[in-house]
């Protein structure tokens, strides 16, 4: 069963789906409609509607008050949120180890990668950064990283 931050995003990127790509909802009332407080809406907004996710956010507090999601990713009628903007546009010209984890990660997570693909990443960055330490390895992860997500995911 999946949990309620999974849920709460998965509601988000329907409404997104079916509004092509911009929508506006009041936190109070998405609490309500899941039985959580705020704060947990707060959580799932800060984590999973990131701009390295492709996504900005913009809150207004006050009773009149609201959130808006925009997909900052070229849109295509009816496809998912996610599946449209190239993640390569977050790397910079370094890159640590566990960014590039984290990065992998989501990615398998949100449909980007197949599992078999994640490991080819992380065994292809391991490798061309093996020997090396620091600033170094960080530049030489960012150019693979970003090197293999553009042929991968073009």
């Amino acid at each position: 069963m999946a949990t309620l931050a999974e849920q709460i995003e998965a509601h988000l990127k329907r409404l997104l789906a079916a509004s092509n790509g911009i929508i506006e909802i009041q936190r109070r009332e998405l609490a309500r409609l899941f039985a959580c407080v705020p704060s947990q809406i707060n959580y799932v907004l800060e984590t999973r509607f990131t701009p390295e996710r492709g996504y900005r956010v913009e809150s207004r507090r006050g009773g009149g008050g609201y959130i808006r999601i925009t997909w900052l990713g070229p849109w295509q009628e009816g496809s998912e949120p996610i599946k449209a903007w190239p993640p390569w546009r977050a790397i910079g010209s370094e890159v640590e180890a566990e960014y590039a984890e984290e990065l992998v990660r989501v990615l398998e997570a949100d449909g980007w990668l197949e599992p078999r693909q994640g490991v080819l990443v992380r065994t292809a960055l391991d490798q061309a950064t093996g020997d090396l330490e620091g600033r170094m390895a960080d530049r030489v992860r960012a150019r693979v990283l970003r090197s293999i997500l553009m042929v991968l995911l073009q």
